[in-house]
């Protein structure tokens, strides 16, 4: 009897043994276990694209380090040869600031931002903001060096503008913060996507002979 029960347990142990080493094997050859993903950053210069700017325009990021406890990367985009009346939206319009960033991290290789950025007026004695832009979008990185990004662009009115092509338009921002006022709705959003690559180091030129 204790022969027979030697027997059972040594081929339960066998087939055991057999079932461990098969999955191991298995897994092995799936690269299991799996190496730890590195995950992509947004610190460091960018270029700014998109099919939606206009003629021989961009733009050039730069973003901070990442906050580990929340994920968040700030920083600033400013753009290069953009329209400031937006194509003749923002008609009283001539300068058009930078935009200040956040970005919160969503997964090791994907981000949402919000971007703010704004448009002055001629108004005397001193400019003021007319214009409010808030770009909201979702950015995915394709290589460590490129993402991609999808969202939408709100406008929003920062003064009164009677007579405006989409009708006699409120100060959206009457506590004057910066942002349109709780409640208050973009006179247009559009979509927009684009692309970003990172500005790593380039190669310098061979200095050219003076004759």
């Amino acid at each position: 009897m204790n022969r027979k029960r030697k027997i059972i347990v040594v081929s339960a142990i066998g087939i055991l043994a057999l079932v461990l080493t098969t999955a191991w094997s298995v897994l092995a050859g799936a690269a299991w276990p799996p190496e730890p993903y590195q995950p992509c950053s947004l610190t460091g210069m960018w270029t700014v694209t998109s099919p939606q700017f206009g003629p021989g325009e961009f733009g050039v990021a730069s973003y901070g380090t990442e906050d580990p406890t929340t994920g968040r990367v700030a920083g600033i985009v400013q753009s290069l040869g953009a329209d400031p009346s937006f194509g003749g939206l923002a008609p009283d319009s001539e300068w058009m600031l930078p935009q200040y960033v956040t970005f919160v991290r969503t997964g090791h290789d994907t981000f949402q931002k919000t971007g703010i950025f704004y448009a002055t007026n001629s108004a005397k004695p001193r400019a003021a903001v007319a214009w409010i832009f808030v770009l909201n979008l979702a950015a995915k990185f394709t290589d460590p060096d490129i993402y991609e990004w999808n969202g939408t662009l709100s406008v929003y009115s920062a003064v009164e503008h009677p007579g405006h092509v989409f009708g006699n338009l409120p100060d959206q921002d009457q506590d004057g913060d910066g942002l349109p006022d709780e409640g208050q709705q973009p006179i247009l959003c559009m979509p927009m996507n684009g692309v970003c690559h990172r500005i790593g180091l380039l190669p310098p030129c061979e200095p050219t002979p003076i004759p």
